[in-house]
This record gives C-alpha cells, structure tokens and sequence, in this order.
C-alpha cells in the first residue's frame, strides 16, 4: 500500500486499509490518547494508539501489533519529516498532537459544510476542498500545499480544519494540497515533472524549465491539478488566498494583488519579513497568486514561504493571521 502524506485528508475518511497479516483489514480511527511521550521498545496500548493513529492518517505500519518496533520508528519519523516536526522517531507532544492524540483529548474537526473533490491528479489522486465557516459569507481560500517536498502547510491547514475558531461571516475554503501526487512522492514536481506554480494560465506564460524542477509544462494550464484548481477558483471567486511554501521564511511581495495591506498585516501578525521569492533560472511565470489576482476582480492572493521547521505553535500563528486578513479584507 502506498504511503499518503496528506494528513488532514485521510482524517476526513471513515475507514482506512492497514496491510496486516492475512490481509488488508479496515479499521476505524479509535480515538485513543497517550499521556506521555511514547519511543521505540514500548508495547501495550499506547503503542497500539500510536500505530492504529499513524494509519487513520494513510502513513502504512504495515502491522498493528502494540509493539514500538524499527518500523514504527521509522513510521513516526517519516510522519514527522513530511510535517516539519523535529524527526527523532519519538510520539511527545507535538508529534502526538498532530495525530490527535495527545492528553485527554482528540482535536474535533471544524463543522464541514461541503466536501468538494474539485478533480484528479495525472495518477487519479483527488484533490479534495473542504468548506468551513459560514457558507454565502466572504470567501477565502487556504491552500496548505502545493509542492511536495514543502509540506509545512499542512500544518496550518490542519490548524484551520480541526482547530481555528473559525469567525462569524468567512466562507472558507481550504485545500490540504492541489497537488497529492507530489506530495506523496515528497517531490516539488507533479507526476508528469511540472512545476504546477509554472503552469496557471497567466498572460506572462512561456514554456520554460524543461528538464529541471521548475518546468513550465508544455502549454499554461497542461496539468490536471492546474486545470482543476483554475476551475474552482473561477467557481468560488476568492477574496483572499494565501498559498502556503517553502523553506525562506519570507511574504512574497506580491504586486498584483488588489490589496497589497493585507499582505503588510500578515507579515505583522507572523513576524515574517516582506521579500521577493527567488525563482531560480526559470522566470516566475505562470504563478498561481497572479492567476488569482488577475482573474478574480478585487482579490489579494499571496505566498508565505515558511521556514524550514514550523511548530504547532507557528501553524497556530499563520491560521490566525490568514483568518485575520480575511475579515478585514
């Protein structure tokens, strides 16, 4: 069974496949909790907690079995690479509270209004949009990934589906990733080797980058997660979309936007400096902020490259700044 990375999408299943001795067996996610640290040798039921939580979130142990062992470390440790956390391959609080499972409690989903998939990806992955908040209200939009190997907005994603209160009057869309295939591959490019932030049908589009991680596609809007994702943002006509990247630890300045204050306010409330995102060899094209905010009359969309690591506490953080931008905008 291939390993899915996307956290807060397989929280949304009922029921997931965990490969087991005599075969795949479904399971429900129990709702188990752990009340301290748990690391390679333990045993008994917060081991068993630990491995049946990693399923319920597509990261395959192959065995449920109560027994902390190599490959339940290596598990955690590759839950916690994909998730920016501090990979040691030990369950402590951080690590057990992005499974949900850390103390007396597990963190209840935000009321979901609509679970929309909004289409597939090149290997027929859905790409899933969950509607929170107060639908016919403003609409904002969070996409926590994009590429692959920058998988910290999860994070914030994750923050604002289970945990953000969410203010009276913001119709929020948010995407854990527009792009699972990547994602699951834990590369930047999409399953046909394009750059999916090169490939929205800008004015300033040309083919670009091809044989390297930035290529453009061979036409804007060649990929099915582009097509997708064009196509939902013309359906919802977002006032706000922040896109979540990284490793630089910088806000994008972003001079197509209607608003460029809001994206000033962000960067205050995050602490994250103002700055150009380097783009390499291949120019900047085919950007999906600019797809936004020339296609959608009045709209402000934006990128935060988050650092390397983010904490629980920084996803927090960055929810609430882009819940922040949104009332005001």
């Amino acid at each position: 069974m291939r390993r899915l990375v996307a956290v807060a999408v397989a929280l949304g299943l009922a029921f997931v496949v965990i490969p087991a001795a005599g075969g795949a067996v479904p399971v429900s996610y129990p709702g188990c909790t752990i009340p301290v640290a748990t690391k390679f040798r333990a045993s008994g039921s917060r081991a068993r907690c630990v491995q049946l939580a990693l399923a319920a979130r597509g990261y395959s142990n192959h065995r449920v079995d109560g027994l902390f062992g190599v490959r339940t470390h290596l598990t955690v440790r590759d839950f916690q690479r994909v998730n920016g956390l501090k990979v040691d391959g030990i369950v402590a609080e951080q690590t057990a509270s992005l499974l949900g499972i850390w103390g007396g409690s597990v963190p209840k989903s935000n009321p979901v209004h609509e679970s929309r998939v909004i289409g597939y990806s090149v290997r027929g992955r859905p790409i899933t949009a969950y509607r929170l908040g107060t639908p016919g209200g403003k609409v904002v939009l969070a996409v926590g990934n994009m590429h692959g190997d920058e998988p910290g907005g999860l994070a914030v994603s994750f923050y604002l589906r289970y945990q953000a209160v969410i203010p009276e009057g913001l119709d929020v869309w948010v995407l854990d990733t527009m792009n699972p295939d990547a994602l699951a591959s834990r590369s930047r490019v999409n399953a046909r080797n394009v750059d999916v932030n090169r490939n929205f049908s800008t004015k300033d589009w040309v083919r670009a980058g091809g044989g390297t991680k930035n290529y453009s596609g061979w036409g804007a809007g060649s990929e099915p997660e582009t097509r997708a994702m064009m196509a939902f943002i013309r359906a919802v006509q977002p006032k706000v979309a922040v896109w979540w990247h990284q490793p630089y630890g910088v806000i994008d300045l972003q001079d197509t936007a209607a608003n460029p204050e809001l994206i000033a306010d962000y960067a205050a409330l995050t602490g994250l400096p103002l700055s150009p995102v380097p783009c390499g060899k291949t120019p900047c094209i085919g950007n999906a902020s600019v797809y936004v905010n020339t296609r959608i009359a009045g709209a402000t969309s934006f990128i935060v490259e988050l650092p390397t690591r983010i904490s629980l506490d920084n996803a927090a953080t960055h929810a609430q700044a882009f819940l922040a931008i949104a009332q005001k905008a």
